[in-house]
């Protein structure tokens, strides 16, 4: 058998020969199996993203890590505002996914809240026509820093002499 594919084998293989044919094929075995880890290789790298990808997405609130407790005292530079003089229980936080978004409360004193409004917002009055719950608001969308679009502020005004301020302020 071997004696019938030698000559058809050596026909193709022109003058080079037997030996010369003979490694064209070991090559091309070794190209064919050098593609195949190759591709083997880019689907255990993407079944591997993937299944980071899902994990992360189950598994963490914030996968992108785009939110972030901030001072308060950013919140309200980014607002626009001047800092209240004498505020206390403040929490801020910062989204910061495709826009810019801060949110923040405090309490301050009561008798202070609409000094700080006016002299924060001169151009924008604060109203008592608020949502449900809110004893004074404001929602400013002119006289902004560049890149913001509008600031919301609301006050509840809690027992005593202590208001709680909540201040939304959203990038453009």
């Amino acid at each position: 058998m071997a004696d019938m594919i030698w000559p058809v084998f050596h026909r193709r293989a022109g003058a080079y020969g037997r030996g010369c044919a003979l490694r064209w094929i070991m090559w091309g075995r070794r190209i064919m199996w050098g593609l195949w880890w190759l591709c083997t290789a880019f689907v255990v790298v993407c079944l591997v993203g993937f299944g980071w990808a899902v994990y992360s997405f189950t598994t963490d609130d914030d996968p992108f890590h785009t939110i972030d407790q901030v001072d308060c005292s950013e919140a309200v530079k980014f607002a626009g505002a001047s800092l209240p003089d004498r505020m206390s229980d403040e929490d801020c936080t910062s989204y910061s996914w495709q826009d810019q978004e801060y949110d923040g409360s405090w309490r301050m004193p009561r008798a202070d809240v609409v000094g700080w409004l006016e002299k924060s917002y001169p151009r924008q009055t604060p109203t008592t026509r608020c949502l449900e719950g809110d004893d004074l608001c404001l929602d400013a969308d002119s006289g902004l820093p560049e890149g913001v679009e509008e600031v919301r502020v609301s006050v509840v005004y809690e027992s005593g002499d202590t208001a709680l301020v909540h201040l939304e302020a959203y990038s453009a």
